[in-house]
């Protein structure tokens, strides 16, 4: 006959069940209040505000249907971790987007299951504590191309469907090297001081235009012609994406005469009838709304024009 153990003495056993697993649950960083690189936070708040810009603008490209561009997948929202990085560069993404040692969602569009802040615990089944092994099962789910489902830290499973849009990755440069920018075939990674004055939905469609353009040209050089416009004496380029000598214009009202016919004609090799209406009311707009803030503005300006730099 066992001999009757006291009640406090039966809990031993479940104390120790519960404190090995408390043990051997992965521990992701939290904000403890600690001073970090105030430069770098700053950063990186702009990184999220720019993937947030993005994002949507990717997702609204993917409606032009343009049927004579190569296309690749994408998804309606972007993820970082902080996985690899020093304690207090983490803390620094846990106190500016939320973002820890798990893929945590930075931007999403309007119709994204996942929103930011979102972690992911699953993809389609498969979870890893390596953020760089769950990258990987996530690029492949996205060019798959087929739905899946993910599993968020809370539990909650959403399907996501890939989309499709013409090639030409638009991403932001990391904000450990806001200066980085490379123009590629396949993908442009954009300064990160593109995103820093606080692009427009209409700027960021252009960005993301003007790189699945550069994309399409291949090895060919694009060039990029500009209008110059005086509003209450500031004065501002606005560029136009060409395909040789033709051209789609992004002109402000006073160019939009001239430049309409050319682009409408250019339009089937540039970009679709519809990209260009969007493109062309995004400089309308642009001037009108940007005349009480023409430092920043100019700022975009200048970064625009390393885009087009670059491209030459």
């Amino acid at each position: 006959m066992r001999p009757c153990l006291p009640p406090c003495l039966r809990l031993i056993p479940l104390l120790l069940v519960a404190l090995i697993s408390a043990c051997s649950a992965p521990r992701y960083t939290l904000d403890d209040g600690r001073q970090v690189d105030e430069a770098l936070l700053g950063r990186i708040r702009d990184f999220g505000a720019g993937e947030q810009a993005l994002r949507p603008a990717i997702a609204q490209s993917a409606t032009l249907k343009d049927p004579a561009c190569d296309k690749q997948w994408e998804l309606p929202f972007a993820v970082a971790t902080s996985d690899g990085l020093s304690a207090n560069d983490r803390v620094a993404w846990v106190r500016g987007l939320g973002v820890d040692e798990r893929l945590t969602v930075i931007g999403a569009a309007a119709d994204s299951p996942l929103k930011p802040r979102d972690k992911i615990k699953q993809i389609a089944g498969y979870s890893r504590e390596d953020a760089v092994k769950m990258l990987e099962a996530l690029s492949e789910r996205r060019d798959a191309g087929r739905p899946f489902d993910i599993t968020l830290s809370t539990g909650k499973t959403v399907k996501v469907t890939p989309f499709e849009v013409c090639r030409g990755y638009a991403r932001l440069a990391s904000p450990a090297t806001p200066q980085a920018q490379d123009y590629h075939w396949l993908m442009s990674l954009h300064p990160l001081q593109l995103a820093q004055a606080g692009l427009t939905e209409d700027e960021a469609l252009w960005v993301v235009l003007w790189t699945q353009g550069l994309s399409e040209e291949g090895g060919a050089r694009m060039k990029l012609y500009h209008y110059s416009v005086k509003t209450a004496s500031a004065a501002y380029n606005l560029f136009t994406l060409v395909s040789g000598i033709k051209g789609a214009a992004l002109a402000a009202e006073s160019a939009i005469r001239t430049a309409q016919s050319a682009a409408a004609n250019a339009a089937t090799e540039v970009l679709r009838q519809q990209a260009l209406a969007l493109a062309s009311q995004a400089a309308q707009d642009r001037i009108r709304d940007t005349l009480s803030s023409a430092g920043q503005r100019l700022t975009q300006q200048q970064i625009l024009s390393e885009m087009q730099q670059a491209a030459a």
